[in-house]
């Protein structure tokens, strides 16, 4: 790699979802929804992505550590709480509605904020950890103490819950 990080034209200007050509960032933080709304229904019928889990647990903190391959395209949920994140390994460029663009190179310390709702490109392999106050250990409970439930209108049926990985108590 020549330091130069190039993101796909998802990220510049132009995108093509279905035959729908839409652009990212340009418009009201519905319209950004709705476009992240677009490439999440697209995406739903591609193959798994083979990105990974590794789940963790103290006494009083619940640590999800999340590794994505290389031109992975992805959707985060929508977070229900504020709570730091650390990207330890890797490139990737993020795009929030109503925030912007930034692209992110390991080592990364931020906040996620309440609504927060992510479109990832991974430009070099990265490992992504949260770290998630709570007593919980089950992981459906986690699950729904921080994420916001949120269905796509796009999609027929909400995807299944996924919770996959390692758990180390």
């Amino acid at each position: 790699m020549d330091g130069e990080i190039r993101t796909p034209e998802i990220f510049d200007q132009i995108a093509a979802v279905g035959d729908i050509p839409v652009a990212l960032g340009g418009g009201s933080l519905e319209e950004d929804w709705r476009l992240i709304d677009r490439f999440d229904a697209h995406m739903q019928a591609l193959p798994p992505s083979g990105h990974a889990h590794r789940h963790r647990f103290t006494e009083k903190l619940y640590i999800r550590e999340i590794w994505m391959p290389e031109l992975m395209l992805c959707v985060s949920k929508v977070h229900k709480t504020q709570h730091p994140y650390a990207v330890l390994e890797g490139i990737v460029t993020v795009f929030i509605p109503g925030v912007g663009r930034e692209t992110i190179r390991a080592p990364h310390f931020g906040i996620t904020e309440p609504g927060t709702r992510r479109l990832l490109f991974i430009h070099e392999r990265v490992r992504w950890l949260t770290f998630h106050p709570t007593e919980r250990r089950d992981l459906r409970e986690i699950e729904a103490e921080i994420i916001e439930p949120y269905h796509n209108p796009l999609l027929a049926v909400p995807p299944p819950l996924e919770l996959p990985g390692e758990v180390i108590a």
